[in-house]
């Protein structure tokens, strides 16, 4: 597995109850437009663009996203609030590809509002699954791979 920023980096919230719930992944802080890297190789397995900073219901306030599915047990990974997307539905990526950049789109805290800076809010949610996220799958701590 590899790790999907760049480095230096910074955790902003972890694997962990926030809020009242459970954030079941981790948000990563690099800067507004640096590269996201696949964590492993896969393919793509879904993907929801279209959404500007500020719009915090895009996609159910993912934001732009990806997701891949790395055949192999079951793992997928999901990659939310991205500023751009760099690939596509059914293609398949390899390990620290660059496949995105980050941003703040969807639902990100402090929310962005229309044109306030870009790096409001920015951050990469990056979560991992056993199973389809969000059909039947369960997440997993992402530290678990690393």
């Amino acid at each position: 597995w590899a790790w999907p920023t760049s480095t230096p980096y910074t955790i902003t919230t972890g694997y962990e109850y926030r809020w009242g719930s459970f954030h079941a992944a981790i948000d990563i802080y690099v800067g507004y437009g640096s590269p996201v890297y696949a964590a492993n190789n896969g393919t793509v397995y879904a993907t929801g663009g279209g959404c500007v900073r500020g719009d915090t219901r895009c996609n159910g306030g993912k934001g732009n996203y990806i997701i891949i599915n790395h055949n192999i047990g079951g793992y997928y990974t999901q990659y939310m609030h991205l500023n751009s997307i760099l690939v596509k539905p059914g293609q398949t990526v390899s390990k620290g590809q660059k496949i995105a950049t980050m941003g703040n789109t969807g639902y990100v805290v402090p929310t962005p509002a229309y044109g306030s800076s870009a790096v409001v809010g920015t951050h990469l949610d990056f979560g991992v699954w056993i199973g389809s996220p969000n059909k039947g799958g369960h997440t997993l701590n992402p530290f678990s791979l690393y």
